[in-house]
């Protein structure tokens, strides 16, 4: 169950963020739930000449080199 906003508000303030960042918080989330990011538009294809893809695909497509450099017992505990 998701808490209410007005609940969670005072709830994040006393667990040590800043009152200006839960106000932002809040009124962003409340932005996302009345559908303000809602629409679907075609500024990826516009913008780079390629259809969008899921995060899933460009993980899988980029999982070596997001990789590389880490070490590899950090992997070992999240599979």
């Amino acid at each position: 169950m998701q808490p209410d906003l007005d609940e969670l508000e005072p709830v994040m303030i006393e667990r040590g963020m800043s009152e200006s960042y839960v106000k932002d918080f809040v009124r962003l989330t409340r932005l996302v739930n009345a559908g303000a990011l809602a629409e679907v538009t075609t500024a990826v294809a516009d913008l780079t000449g390629n259809p969008p893809r899921s995060l899933d695909a460009f993980l899988a497509e980029h999982r070596d080199q997001l990789r590389e450099g880490v070490d590899a017992s950090f992997y070992a505990q999240t599979e």
